[in-house]
């Protein structure tokens, strides 16, 4: 900003304004002091010599019996040239000082307002450099570049303080603040959309990316009881979430509908894990889980969620695989340090099929049974595990004939 400097120079009307004034005073002084010849000549020789350009100079060259105080309206501090360089004014807000540079530019203005005080301070083009604001609720930094767009912020209030960046089209571009809850910041990209968010919530922090939309792909935040990680498909629903909290940690993979597709996580708060896969009627196909004894345990399921096939570690020293129909185990395949086992069922879970390794000789064998499990066909070997040997038994078990060769 410019301001032109008053016509008034030495020698003109505005020192002749001065003069009278100092006569004024010349005059209280005679009346109250008696010393009316040493203050006329310190006030006409500093008015005619006009080398005390400024009040604190006419104040330091006074001599003892000047008065201490000169109340106007409006005063000028001019050059040798005769341009104001500094002005002091009132108004019903208050007081008001501007300065001037060489150049005859409105470089800086402290001001008094119905909120407070402020201080402008504009570049070499007169364009808006810097101010410092008092408002109802607090104070304000604000910078600009040489535009009227405030490039940088800083505001405080009761609530807190903030901070805003903008870019050179005036679009914020980082956003800061805190409050009694805690501190919160956002990056903006070129439209003013926000792409990371960094705030405190009820149970910690929180982290937000967005995508190149601004809209939100990715949050890390504090849970009631440890952490999650959520992230995002372009619709906002959660595709990926992991957690973690006393129990351990947990991760579920969900499709576009929002329902999960697979979890997994511990399967007690004693150990273990669990991994599950669900299908689109978000019934569980897939199940991996540990046993208590240390080992695995993989189950198959049908589409409404009843188990199709187990297999399962036993022990340490074997395992085992049961087929199911309808909720029950129909065949069992198994095996151990002594051998393998094959088993068919009835749908009452009877065995009516068995076939395996006999304990006693450690050679094969091979039963048929009824539909109560009772045997009534064996075939195996002979006690000496020379020669194969066929059996059968009544219906009672009572009666029993082997076949082999003599």
């Amino acid at each position: 900003m410019t301001h032109e400097p008053s016509a008034a120079a030495p020698g003109s009307a505005c020192t002749d304004a001065l003069a009278a004034r100092l006569d004024r005073l010349e005059r209280e002084l005679v009346e109250t002091r008696g010393k009316l010849t040493r203050l006329r000549r310190a006030s006409v020789a500093a008015i005619a010599a006009a080398a005390l350009p400024s009040l604190g100079l006419l104040a330091a060259a006074a001599l003892p019996g000047t008065a201490e105080t000169v109340r106007t309206q409006r005063l000028e501090i001019v050059d040798v040239q005769g341009r104001v360089t500094m002005l002091a004014t009132s108004s019903l807000d208050g007081g008001h000082v501007d300065f001037w540079n060489a150049r005859g530019m409105n470089s800086v203005r402290v001001g008094a307002t119905a909120s407070g005080g402020d201080v402008t301070i504009w570049d070499r083009e007169g364009k808006p450099a810097a101010g410092l604001f008092a408002g109802t609720d607090g104070g304000s930094l604000e910078l600009s570049a040489g535009t009227d767009d405030v490039m940088a912020r800083v505001g405080a209030s009761r609530e807190g303080g903030t901070i805003a960046l903008q870019n050179g089209v005036g679009k914020v571009g980082f956003a800061a603040q805190a409050g009694s809850a805690g501190g919160a910041s956002g990056v903006f990209d070129g439209l003013c959309r926000p792409m990371a968010e960094l705030a405190v919530n009820e149970f910690g922090g929180h982290l937000g990316i967005a995508d190149r939309g601004g809209r939100g792909i990715a949050k890390v935040q504090g849970t009631p009881r440890g952490g999650a990680i959520e992230l995002l498909d372009s619709d906002g629903r959660i595709a990926i979430g992991a957690g973690a909290d006393v129990g351990g940690g947990s991760l579920t993979l969900t499709g576009s509908d929002g329902k999960p597709l697979l979890t997994a996580g511990p399967l007690t708060e004693r150990g273990g894990g669990l991994v599950a896969v669900r299908n689109e009627a978000g019934n569980t196909v897939v199940q991996l889980t540990s046993v208590e004894d240390g080992g695995g345990r993989v189950a198959v399921g049908l589409p409404d969620g009843n188990a199709a096939a187990v297999l399962q570690a036993l022990g340490g020293d074997g395992s085992i695989l049961s087929l199911l129909g309808a909720g029950k185990r129909l065949a069992t395949l198994s095996a151990n340090a002594a051998g393998g086992r094959f088993e068919i069922a009835n749908p009452a879970e009877t065995e009516t099929i068995v076939a395996g390794v006999d304990a006693a000789s450690g050679a094969g064998a091979f039963s048929l049974r009824g539909e109560k499990g009772q045997e009534l066909v064996r075939i195996g070997v002979d006690e000496r595990g020379a020669a194969g040997v066929v059996t059968s038994f009544s219906r009672d078990g009572n009666e029993r004939k082997s076949y082999g060769p003599r």
